[in-house]
C-alpha cells in the first residue's frame, strides 16, 4: 500500500512528471517538446526542471539551433522506470 502511494504521489509531482514525459519521449527531447506534453504551467516547469538538473536527474544539451535538449541522467532514467513501473 505505501509503494503504491508512493508511486501515485511521484507522478503527480512535477519532477516526477518531468521525468516520465522526457523518457517517454525519447533520449533527445526537445525542451519545448517536453514543455508542451508535460502539462504543467511554465513556473512549475522551469521548478522541476531545476530540481531535477540539481538532483542530477537530468541535463540540459545546447542544440545547433540555439535551443536545448532535455536528458535524463542514470538516476533519472530509473527513477522514471520506477515511477512508470506496473504494480
Amino acid at each position: 500500500m505505501t509503494l503504491d502511494y508512493l508511486r501515485e504521489s511521484a507522478s503527480r509531482d512535477p519532477v516526477g512528471r518531468l521525468l516520465v514525459t522526457v523518457h517517454k519521449l525519447g533520449t533527445s527531447s526537445r525542451m519545448s517538446m517536453v514543455a508542451t506534453e508535460v502539462d504543467l504551467s511554465e513556473r512549475d516547469f522551469v521548478a522541476a526542471i531545476a530540481e531535477a538538473e540539481w538532483g542530477g536527474l537530468t541535463k540540459r544539451e545546447h542544440r545547433p539551433d540555439g535551443g536545448f535538449y532535455l536528458m535524463l541522467t542514470p538516476q533519472g532514467q530509473a527513477r522514471a522506470e520506477a515511477i512508470m513501473r506496473p504494480v
